[in-house]
């Protein structure tokens, strides 16, 4: 066992040192934690600006919405998304993150986001018969997967139709990581045959 003798002085500054690195550690832990907390929010954060949402329309009125096209010189951009669809993530933070594809949406479009899965129940004046079967959909999602079926003939997400102002399919694309091809699915004016997914 061996027993240190410190006299009062040294005894006094080892005191103040050692409040003083615990102050300085308290500083620099709060630092680090703010440091890190803005680096967090900085890269979280939307840098893109988008006149759109992702969240997924409640109460959507395809000849409202058509109307409204119409009256803004716009066309319509349907965007069918799913609640559990990974690749609608992906689409939504690369391509739908790019500066020049959201100015052309923003300057071009009407988007509108209809989500497939969504389980909520719709108002009653939307509830329509089934083309499928005898039932009657009443779920939001229910609703937008038909629609999504009778306008492309197809049931896969994500998917973006382009509609003209008759209710016409103008083009579609699906899961793309191309910036240019889905630049150039946004630039189409006329109808042609479905986009395949690239």
């Amino acid at each position: 066992m061996f027993i240190f003798v410190i006299d009062s002085e040294l005894s006094t500054q080892l005191l103040v040192a050692a409040k003083r690195w615990r102050a300085f550690d308290k500083t620099l832990k709060q630092t680090i934690y703010i440091l890190t907390l803005l680096a967090l929010l900085t890269s979280c954060s939307d840098r893109t600006e988008k006149n759109f949402s992702f969240a997924g329309e409640k109460s959507f009125n395809l000849p409202e919405t058509l109307k409204e096209a119409h009256d803004k010189d716009k066309k319509v951009l349907l965007y069918f998304s799913s609640l559990a669809c990974v690749n609608c993530r992906e689409i939504e933070g690369t391509i739908l993150n790019n500066q020049k594809i959201t100015d052309i949406i923003n300057d071009e479009y009407l988007f509108v986001t209809l989500v497939v899965d969504d389980r909520t129940t719709a108002d009653e004046k939307f509830w329509r018969p089934s083309i499928f079967s005898s039932d009657t959909l009443t779920k939001i999602g229910e609703l937008y997967s038909q629609l999504q079926i009778e306008l492309t003939q197809t049931g896969s997400q994500p998917l973006f139709a382009i509609l003209s102002g008759e209710k016409e399919t103008i083009s579609t694309i699906g899961h793309t990581t191309n910036d240019e091809a889905f630049m150039n699915f946004l630039k189409k004016k006329e109808k042609t045959t479905r986009q395949q997914n690239i």
